[in-house]
C-alpha cells in the first residue's frame, strides 16, 4: 500500500509548529497551525501537502482533517497521516496553503520564522498586507525579527558609489527587505555587514555569467536584473518621495488629468541583455543625429522591438524577425550591457536588409546620475531612460517594484523639470504637468485586497511614485510585455483613480549628494 511506502520523518519539538495566536473568527479563534488547517479544510478548503515516497517529495491534495489525522490523496490513493508523523515544516507548508485572512498569514509567518524559512516569512507578510493593510504594525514586528536586516546606507555621491562598487565584497548578504512592505522601516542588525545591497537594502547577488543575448521574459533575465543596482541609490528614479511636500498646483494638475479614470498597466516593452563581447554595429540611418549618442551599438540579432510578441505568448524567432522588419508605432528597442552598466535605447527601430536604422539613439551610464544634455530628447520625449522606469516581472515576484514608474499623459506643458531634459508640451498652462513631474499615490489610499502583483506595484506608487516621461494615454504605466505577469490580478489596480494621486516636489539636482547631476 502507498501508506507503507511513506517515510515517516522524526518530528522536532511540537513547540516549533504551534503558534499561540488569536486568529480571526473565520478561523474559529484557532490557537495552532494545526487548528487553522482543520478549520479551513472542514470549511471546504483543499490545500496542498507534500509527502515523501521512495525518497521523493510528492504533491498531495488534502481531503480531510480532524484533531488526530490529516488525510491526503496522493497517486490516486487516500493516505491518513497522524499529526505526530508530520514535521513542523510539513505543517507550516500546509498551513500556508490554507491561510486566507491576513491574520492567518501572519500566524503562518511566525511559524516559518521559528523554522528559519525567511523568504517564506516575507512572502506571507506581503500576502497578509494584500488581504488587510491594517496589519502593517504586526507585519513590521515580524519582519524586524528577521536576521541581517540592516537599513540601507545613506545616499552617496556618484564617485563614492563607484568606489564602493569596485571594492571586494565582505561579509554575508542581508535578507531581502521585500521593499519594506509599504514603507515599513528595516531594523538594525548586529550581524555582519551585507556584501552588496541596493537602495532598498535588498541583497544583490553576483551578476550571473552569460555569453549570449538574454531576452527579457526568461528566468535568466530575472537573475541578471535582480543583481543590478540601476543608477546610484541617490538617483531620482530611486528616490523615496513618500514624505516629499505636495506641489502647490497639485489639485489643479490632477483635475486636468482625468481624475476619475483608473490607472492602467501597459504591457508594451521588451528588452535584451547582452554580454560584454557582443559585437557592435552602426546604424544604417539615424534621423535625429543632433540629439543622439553616436554608435556603434551592441545590437544582437534577437533585439526585440516594442510590442513584440503581439499575442504576449509566441516568443519565437519567426515572430521576432517579422516584428523587427515591421513599421509603424514608436518601436522602442532597449539593450542593456550589465557588465559595463550601459543602457542603449532606440526610437523607431527597424531592421532592414542593409542593417538596423532608428530615428534616435540614447546611451545611459547606469552607474551615474549624469543626465542627457539640456534640451536633448531620448527614446522618450522627456529625455529620460525608459528601462529603469518599467514594471518588471522579477520585481513584482519579489513583492515590490523598487523605483519610480514611467507614466504618460495626453497633454503636458511646454516645460521640463528635473530629472527630465526635454519637453513635448502643447500648452503653457501651469495646471498641466511638465515632463519629469513626480506624482505619488496618497498615503491614505486603502490597498486591502489587492492581489500580490498589484500590491507590489501599488506599494511602489506610494513610496517612489510616477515620473512623467512621454505623451500618451492618461495614467498609463509602462511594463514588460511578459506573459508571466498575473495580468488579471494586476487589472485590480483600476480601482485606484487619478484622484488618488498628488503631485509632489522631490529633491533637486543639487540635493542628496547628486552634485548637480549634469
Amino acid at each position: 500500500m502507498v501508506a507503507n511506502r511513506f517515510h515517516r520523518r522524526q518530528v522536532p519539538a511540537l513547540a516549533l509548529l504551534v503558534c499561540a495566536l488569536n486568529l480571526s473568527a473565520a478561523a474559529g479563534e484557532a490557537e495552532t497551525l494545526k487548528d487553522l488547517i482543520v478549520a479551513r479544510v472542514q470549511a471546504g478548503a483543499r490545500p496542498t501537502a507534500f509527502v515523501t515516497i521512495f525518497g521523493q517529495s510528492q504533491r498531495a491534495k488534502v481531503l480531510a482533517a480532524d484533531a488526530k489525522t490529516l488525510t491526503v490523496q496522493v497517486q490516486g490513493n487516500k493516505m491518513p497521516l497522524p499529526w505526530a508523523d508530520l514535521s513542523a515544516d510539513d505543517v507550516a507548508q500546509v498551513a500556508r496553503e490554507a491561510a486566507e485572512s491576513g491574520a492567518e498569514c501572519l500566524a503562518v509567518a511566525r511559524a516559518f520564522l521559528e523554522l528559519k524559512k525567511y523568504e517564506q516569512v516575507e512572502a506571507l507578510c506581503t500576502k497578509a498586507l494584500s488581504a488587510d493593510a491594517k496589519l502593517t504594525e504586526e507585519a513590521q514586528a515580524i519582519l524586524r525579527s528577521l536576521p541581517d536586516r540592516a537599513p540601507p546606507p545613506p545616499p552617496k555621491p556618484d564617485t563614492e558609489v563607484l568606489a564602493s562598487a569596485a571594492k571586494p565584497a565582505e561579509g554575508e548578504a542581508s535578507k531581502p527587505d521585500l521593499a519594506k512592505l509599504a514603507g515599513i522601516p528595516s531594523a538594525g542588525s548586529a550581524g555582519p555587514a551585507a556584501a552588496r545591497t541596493n537602495h532598498e537594502g535588498r541583497a544583490l547577488p553576483p551578476l550571473p555569467k552569460f555569453d549570449k543575448p538574454i531576452l527579457f521574459h526568461t528566468p535568466e533575465a530575472d537573475a541578471i536584473a535582480a543583481s543590478m543596482q540601476v543608477f546610484p541609490p541617490n538617483n531620482a528614479w530611486n528616490e523615496d518621495v513618500s514624505k516629499c511636500p505636495v506641489h502647490p498646483d497639485s489639485a489643479a494638475m490632477i483635475a486636468n488629468l482625468s481624475p476619475g479614470r483608473g490607472i492602467f498597466v501597459d504591457f508594451s516593452f521588451s528588452w535584451v541583455f547582452v554580454p560584454p563581447e557582443q559585437p557592435k554595429l552602426p546604424l544604417t540611418s539615424l534621423q535625429y543625429k543632433g540629439e543622439s549618442d553616436p554608435g556603434p551599438y551592441p545590437i544582437p540579432d534577437t533585439c526585440p522591438v516594442e510590442g513584440w510578441p503581439e499575442d504576449y505568448r509566441t516568443y519565437s524567432d519567426e515572430t521576432l524577425k517579422s516584428y523587427q522588419l515591421g513599421t509603424g508605432g514608436d518601436r522602442h528597442a532597449l539593450i542593456i550591457d550589465p557588465s559595463s552598466m550601459t543602457l542603449y535605447e532606440f526610437f523607431v527601430m527597424t531592421r532592414t536588409d542593409a542593417g538596423w536604422k532608428a530615428a534616435g539613439a540614447a546611451i545611459f551610464n547606469l552607474s551615474s546620475n549624469k543626465l542627457r544634455p539640456d534640451r536633448w530628447t531620448s527614446a522618450d520625449a522627456a529625455g529620460l531612460p525608459i528601462w529603469p522606469g518599467l514594471i518588471r516581472y522579477d520585481e513584482v515576484s519579489r513583492g515590490m517594484v523598487e523605483h519610480a514608474i514611467r507614466v504618460t499623459f495626453s497633454r503636458t506643458r511646454k516645460e521640463y523639470v528635473y530629472p527630465a531634459t526635454h519637453h513635448a508640451g502643447a500648452t503653457d498652462d501651469k495646471t498641466f504637468p511638465a515632463m519629469g513631474q513626480r506624482l505619488r499615490l496618497k498615503a491614505g489610499v486603502d490597498l486591502s485586497g489587492l492581489p500580490p502583483q498589484a500590491m507590489a506595484i501599488a506599494l511602489a506608487l506610494k513610496k517612489y511614485g510616477l515620473l512623467v516621461a512621454d505623451n500618451g494615454s492618461n495614467w498609463f504605466m509602462s511594463a514588460a510585455r511578459d506573459a508571466r505577469f498575473d495580468i488579471s490580478g494586476i487589472k485590480a489596480l483600476a480601482r485606484i483613480k487619478g484622484s488618488d494621486f498628488e503631485v509632489v516636489v522631490p529633491a533637486g539636482p543639487n540635493d542628496l549628494g547628486r552634485g548637480g547631476a549634469r
